[in-house]
């Protein structure tokens, strides 16, 4: 699938894309999920990024411990994990990417941020720091069925009142990059993490950038 000719709305994931928190997500992952014996390789946390967290702590139980998590047990992760992010530096804003979002918004192109987060502060950072109003916003808390299921960006999409080939995603990670093309929609891989370019690639991204300066040079405005 080529970039469409006419774009008219953009799809961003956050972690990954407009700030630099993986590495957060990393520490995070890894240390809530050793308190209950799961040695969390730091590589599958970005493998599993765009995930609902429930869905990556039920994942890493069956994986490395050989059953479900108790509803409690998921609950005192996530609260954890919660605990820890909100102790660790905030994240830096990836290059350029404020620019991007402000001159998309010049250009009457829609701007959206598709996130697998729920993070209670989302509204109000993402606001701030880059102007997406709330209505604009698809977190976990609007899925049924997060990353890589297609519905986050179909409602993304649904929510632009477009047609699919006047629409592109930008994704960091592989959960996201299949859930946008089984959404149907042009997707752009900017690898900021650690994973492989291969990694994206086999994910079926239609174009793959090595940063998220690369991702703005890259329009033409």
């Amino acid at each position: 699938m080529s970039r469409p000719q006419t774009i008219k709305a953009v799809f961003f994931d956050m972690d990954g894309v407009l700030y630099d928190s993986m590495p957060n997500h990393e520490y995070t992952w890894i240390h809530s999920l050793k308190e209950y014996g799961i040695d969390f390789p730091a590589e599958e946390a970005y493998m599993n990024e765009g995930r609902t967290g429930f869905s990556t702590i039920r994942i890493a139980f069956e994986k490395y411990l050989n059953r479900l998590p108790s509803r409690e047990e998921e609950e005192a992760v996530y609260a954890l994990k919660t605990k820890l992010m909100s102790e660790r530096p905030k994240a830096p804003i990836l290059p350029m990417m404020q620019e991007l979002l402000t001159q998309l918004r010049e250009k009457n192109i829609q701007v959206f941020v598709v996130t697998g987060s729920r993070q209670p502060s989302l509204v109000e950072k993402l606001s701030t720091h880059f102007g997406v109003a709330a209505s604009n916003i698809i977190s976990g808390a609007d899925v049924k069925q997060g990353k890589p299921h297609p519905e986050p960006y179909l409602i993304a999409w649904q929510r632009s009142g477009l047609k699919k080939e006047e629409c592109m995603v930008v994704e960091n990670a592989p959960m996201g990059v299949e859930s946008a093309k089984a959404a149907g929609i042009f997707t752009i891989a900017v690898n900021t993490g650690k994973l492989a370019d291969k990694v994206l690639l086999d994910a079926g991204a239609d174009e793959l950038l090595g940063s998220t300066k690369a991702l703005f040079n890259s329009f033409s405005f």
